[in-house]
């Protein structure tokens, strides 16, 4: 070995380590790491993975016991973090529950809404009937005389939404 031979081309300088030590390091502290990548997730997942369930162990064959305690906690996290899903069931029945003439509408649904037994969802239907049916009216701009006749029929059947 010569003394004072070149050993790099680069005669030692390495803009990488320069750029690290002198910008990047300095840029990390001030504005914290790039994308949110720092080793506190990391260590976190340390702790969660393989601290914890090691001090669980019996410190005899480790490896085994520790996968075996974060596969039962991975079941239990999966299957408590689940909602049974409830699936809505649509049941159609064919029978017709009232008909009524266009000329006789708000009559007859006052005189429906005015019944006590008359469940909320029935009410709320028969109002918003009355409005989509004032709106129709509005917009063709008719009105209604014994004369007239919209040959129109309403048949208001009953469906039970069941979930299941």
């Amino acid at each position: 070995m010569i003394i004072g031979k070149k050993h790099s081309k680069s005669e030692l300088q390495f803009p990488k380590l320069h750029s690290w030590v002198f910008h990047i390091c300095s840029s990390i502290h001030e504005f914290g790491a790039i994308n949110g990548y720092t080793t506190e997730t990391y260590e976190s997942l340390h702790k969660d993975y393989i601290k914890k369930p090691y001090k669980l162990t019996n410190k005899k064959e480790i490896e085994k016991q520790i996968m075996k305690i974060i596969r039962r906690k991975a079941i239990i996290t999966e299957s408590s973090s689940k909602e049974i899903p409830k699936t809505p069931i649509a049941l159609k029945y064919s029978k017709k529950l009232y008909e009524f003439c266009i000329q006789n509408a708000e009559i007859y649904i006052q005189t429906r809404m005015n019944d006590p037994d008359l469940e909320k969802e029935m009410k709320l239907g028969f109002e918003k009937f009355l409005e989509c049916l004032d709106a129709y009216l509005d917009f063709y701009d008719r009105k209604l005389s014994e004369h007239e006749e919209i040959d129109m029929i309403f048949h208001i059947y009953g469906v039970i939404l069941q979930l299941k």
